[in-house]
């Protein structure tokens, strides 16, 4: 048997975390064994590293929302290179931690304001407030809206 014969089987629900399970395909049947102690003291590590994540990043991802809500004429400054500084962290780290939505809407939201800066004015067509909703939308989806 290889490593590819090797399966992982999300079982996880949120009242048992710890149910993932492996599954080697053996033949005709299946035979699904439990992970070794290694594999759930590492996952549960990685869980831990992604709740705290979540608790350091929903204040930032609140300001962002709340800077997109308020929006109602190109300004730069000081708070708009902090929001293009936020979003462009975010759109890094929050695809690193899994957080696949909120990180794609980030990219959306710097790559909008980085034309801000360059042109003192919204790309054509671009509706401020429509990026807003999905931003908090993404934000919900990852449960990136507060601890």
């Amino acid at each position: 048997m290889t490593e590819f014969d090797i399966t992982l089987v999300n079982k996880m629900s949120k009242n048992d975390e710890d149910s993932w399970l492996l599954s080697m395909n053996h033949g005709a049947g299946s035979v699904v064994m439990k992970q070794t102690e290694s594999y759930v003291s590492l996952r549960r590590e990685l869980l831990a590293l992604r709740a705290e994540y979540k608790r350091v990043a929903a204040p930032d991802v609140a300001r962002v929302g709340e800077y997109l809500q308020g929006w109602d004429q190109v300004t730069l400054g000081e708070t708009f290179d902090e929001i293009l500084s936020l979003v462009h962290s975010l759109r890094g780290t929050a695809a690193a931690y899994g957080f696949c939505e909120v990180g794609a809407v980030a990219g959306e939201i710097e790559e909008v304001l980085r034309f801000v800066r360059e042109h003192q004015a919204l790309p054509a067509g671009c509706d401020v407030l429509f990026l807003a909703r999905r931003w908090q939308a993404a934000a919900v989806y990852n449960q990136l809206t507060g601890v």
